[in-house]
């Protein structure tokens, strides 16, 4: 549970930021890397957060979600 929160708080800080993976050779915002983090986010709401978390992760994860969909 503790490794889902330290997660879910670094996808809220630093979801807006470019990034390359091993395979990205540019900073660049990632579609798939995104969607990535809202499907984490869901999982982590349904399975390990309590009703604060939960709405917090989803939140989160609609937040990412809707600006991925505009910007894609």
């Amino acid at each position: 549970r503790e490794a889902a929160r330290i997660a879910a708080d670094v996808i809220g800080r630093r979801w807006g930021d470019p990034g390359a993976g091993i395979w990205e050779t540019e900073d660049r915002l990632w579609t798939h890397s995104r969607l990535i983090c809202v499907a984490g986010l869901r999982q982590a709401a349904r399975v390990l957060g309590g009703p604060g978390e939960s709405a917090s992760w989803n939140s989160l994860a609609d937040a990412v979600l809707a600006e991925t969909a505009r910007t894609a």
